[in-house]
């Protein structure tokens, strides 16, 4: 069951990768909307994912693997928001803010990793 659950987290962490990708590249690029959606949050099939797959991997994955996962998408969301900072997509105080939080949360559970 673990197996499913992160392979549901991965399938989800590239669904949303493919709409950071789509989403225009300009000034009105909000992270709120490339990883949640505009609609209405039970109608919107990614966050229904999301849910199953974050539920599924806490009640059966290790604590090692959900760590990894965590530190995998805060890498993943740090290098998205570096990239959009250097290509000027979105605010740069935004941008600049993710990448920074991003890596610090990626170091806490990586550290957490190695730990356990």
């Amino acid at each position: 069951m673990k197996y499913i659950g992160v392979s549901l987290y991965v399938f989800w962490i590239l669904i949303t990768m493919f709409k950071f990708g789509s989403l225009p590249k300009d000034r009105t690029f909000s992270y709120m909307s490339a990883i949640f959606g505009n609609i209405t949050w039970y109608h919107n099939i990614r966050n229904l994912l999301f849910l199953v797959a974050v539920g599924i991997c806490i009640s059966y994955a290790p604590l090692k693997i959900i760590y990894l996962l965590i530190a995998l998408s805060t890498i993943l969301l740090g290098v998205t928001g570096i990239k959009n900072f250097f290509q000027r997509v979105g605010s740069p105080w935004a941008d600049l803010s993710i990448f920074f939080c991003s890596t610090l949360c990626a170091i806490l559970c990586s550290t957490f990793v190695v730990k356990l």
